[in-house]
């Protein structure tokens, strides 16, 4: 059940100080992977299960090992989902603000952090804004770009039967 982050900032930076991983990358880390893990695994998981068990079964009985169907079988018919997940997960990570601004290392801020301080009480630096507007757009745009044939050849994929 999806929670909003400010529903439990309390108790996680409870948490978080009370295991020390205040301003560390690996509370951040772990935070992330909670978010994330979840999500991915129910995605993964309905995909997988729409993968005929035929084909499986034909491979064993051509003879070949359980690790030879997954490698040559399943994992391939699965890049799809992984694209998709891959694109999911970072972007959720991206995207995200509240979570950087509080548990970030001090030293290292994100770029939706440091976007922010562009936009002051009394003036707004327009010029700094856009170029980091057009530099948080390069990295996502480039992920789904190269990620995009996995995307697009799953849903070819579970359109034609």
């Amino acid at each position: 059940m999806p929670v909003p982050i400010v529903v439990i900032a309390i108790p996680l930076i409870r948490l978080m100080s009370t295991l020390q991983l205040m301003d560390s990358y690996l509370g951040l880390s772990l935070l992330y992977l909670s978010f994330g893990v979840p999500l991915t695994t129910w995605v993964s998981a309905s995909y997988i299960r729409t993968i005929p068990r035929e084909i499986e079964e034909a491979a064993y009985v051509d003879g070949a090992s359980r690790f030879r169907v997954f490698v040559s079988i399943i994992l391939p018919l699965c890049l799809p989902v992984m694209g998709a997940v891959a694109i999911i997960s970072f972007l959720s990570a991206w995207n995200q603000f509240f979570l950087p601004l509080i548990f970030a290392p001090a030293h290292a801020k994100q770029l939706t952090v440091v976007v922010t301080e562009f936009i002051g009480k009394d003036f707004i630096d327009r010029d700094l804004l856009a170029a980091a507007g057009m530099i948080a757009i390069i990295p996502p745009a480039l992920l789904v770009i190269f990620l995009n044939k996995y995307i697009v050849g799953g849903l070819v994929q579970g359109a034609v039967k």
